[in-house]
C-alpha cells in the first residue's frame, strides 16, 4: 500500500501523532521551497509555517492535557492540510498527469486518497490540466471537482480589478457549470466562498451583495465561506477560540438567515470531513453550535459526500455507533444520531453527493 505519510509504524500515542504530523508538514514546506517555488500552493501556507515546523513549540504553548480532543483536532487539520496542499509531493511522478496519479491514488488509505485527490484537482487545474470527467470512477468525482473549483475560483477572484465584480462572478458562474461534469456545477461554484474567505476576505461582503438576488448561488457561496472559516490559519491552534470565533463569524456576518444557515452548515461540513475518523472531536463541537438545523445538515451532508468519495471507509458506521460522554449524550441523540442514520441511508452515490453543497432538505 502506498503510504501517504511515510514512516508509518504501529499504533502511536496521541502526543506522537500530533508531533509527527507537525514535523511532516514543516519538512514538506522546506522540501517544496528547495525544489520549486512555493507559490499559492494551498490556502493556508505562510501564516502556518513557522508555528507548525516545530512540534515542540505548540506543545509548550498549550499543554495537551488541557484539551486532548483539541490537540487531536489540530493533528487532523494538519494531516488534511498536508495531504491537500502537498498532493503532488506525496504522489510519485504526479507531474506526469492524471492517469499516472490515479493509479497510485487507488493504493492509498481512504482518508489520504480523498484529500490528495482534491489537492491534485487543484494542482492540475492551476496548470491547465483537467481530468476527463466521468472516466476515473465515481468515488473520484467529488474531490476532483472541489479541487478544480478552488483553482477556478482563485483565478476568478485574482482578476477582480480588471473588470467589475459582477462581470467576474457572472463569468465564474458560466465557467463553473460549463466545465463541470453534468450535475456537478454546484460542487464547483461552492468553492468560491472558501477561496474568498481564505484569500480575499475583503470580497466576502461585496460578493454577498452581488449574489443576493440569486438564492441558489448565495447559498452555495456562504456554504463555501463556512468551509473556509474552519481552515483559517488562526483556527488551527488548539484553543477554545478556534471553535468560538468561526461560529461567531458565521452567525453575525451573513446578511440573511439563509446565509447564516449555510455558513454554519459549511463550517460543520468541514469539521466533519476533517475529523470523520474521530467521533470525540465531532461530539465536542455539538455543544458549541447554536440551536437549529445547520449543524445536523452540515454533518449529514458531509457524510453523504464522504461515503461517495471513500466507500471503503467505515467512519460513518463508527459515528453511528459512537457513545458520547454523558454531558453530550442528549445533544448527540437530539442533533446528530438521526442525521447520521439519514446520511448512511442516502450516501454512496456521487450524483446524490453533488446536490448537498448547500442547505436543503435531505429526503
Amino acid at each position: 500500500m502506498l503510504e501517504a505519510e511515510p514512516g508509518a509504524r504501529g499504533p502511536r500515542s496521541r502526543a506522537e501523532l500530533v508531533g509527527a504530523r507537525m514535523v511532516d508538514l514543516g519538512r514538506d514546506i522546506v522540501r517544496s521551497m528547495s525544489t520549486r517555488m512555493l507559490s499559492p500552493r494551498g490556502l493556508l501556507s505562510g501564516a502556518m509555517g513557522a508555528a507548525q515546523a516545530s512540534a515542540s513549540g505548540l506543545w509548550a504553548l498549550l499543554p495537551a492535557s488541557r484539551s486532548p480532543d483539541a490537540w487531536l483536532e489540530t493533528a487532523n487539520k494538519l494531516r488534511s492540510y498536508r495531504l491537500f496542499a502537498y498532493a503532488d509531493l506525496l504522489v510519485p511522478q504526479a507531474e506526469n498527469g492524471w492517469a499516472d496519479a490515479l493509479d497510485r491514488l487507488r493504493d492509498m488509505d481512504p482518508f489520504s486518497r480523498v484529500w490528495v485527490t482534491e489537492g491534485l484537482g487543484y494542482y492540475f487545474a492551476q496548470r491547465g490540466v483537467l481530468p476527463v470527467w466521468g472516466t476515473h470512477g465515481a468515488s473520484m468525482s467529488i474531490p476532483m471537482h472541489t479541487g478544480f473549483g478552488l483553482s477556478l475560483a482563485e483565478r476568478a477572484l485574482r482578476s477582480v480589478g480588471d473588470g467589475p465584480l459582477s462581470a467576474v462572478l457572472a463569468d465564474f458562474r458560466r465557467e463553473a457549470w460549463a466545465s463541470a461534469h453534468d450535475g456537478y456545477g454546484e460542487v464547483v461554484f461552492e468553492g468560491l466562498g472558501l477561496i474568498a474567505m481564505s484569500l480575499f476576505p475583503d470580497l466576502v461582503g461585496p460578493i454577498d451583495r452581488e449574489l443576493a438576488a440569486d438564492e441558489q448561488l448565495c447559498a452555495l457561496f456562504w456554504h463555501g465561506v463556512g468551509r473556509g472559516l474552519y481552515f483559517l490559519p488562526l483556527h488551527f491552534l488548539p484553543a477554545s477560540s478556534a471553535r468560538e470565533r468561526p461560529i461567531d463569524f458565521a452567525v453575525r456576518t451573513p446578511s440573511t438567515d439563509m446565509g447564516r444557515q449555510n455558513a454554519l452548515a459549511g463550517l460543520a461540513w468541514a469539521m466533519t470531513l476533517v475529523n470523520v475518523q474521530d467521533p470525540e472531536v465531532i461530539a465536542h463541537w455539538v455543544a458549541e453550535f447554536p440551536s437549529g438545523g445547520a449543524l445536523s445538515n452540515g454533518i449529514a451532508s458531509a457524510l453523504i459526500v464522504w461515503m461517495a468519495s471513500a466507500p471503503d471507509d467505515g467512519s460513518a458506521a463508527s459515528l453511528a455507533s459512537y457513545d458520547p460522554p454523558a454531558p453530550l449524550a442528549a445533544l448527540w441523540e437530539e442533533s446528530i444520531r438521526g442525521p447520521i442514520e439519514e446520511a448512511r441511508r442516502r450516501g454512496g452515490a456521487a450524483s446524490v453527493a453533488a446536490t448537498v453543497f448547500r442547505v436543503r432538505v435531505l429526503n
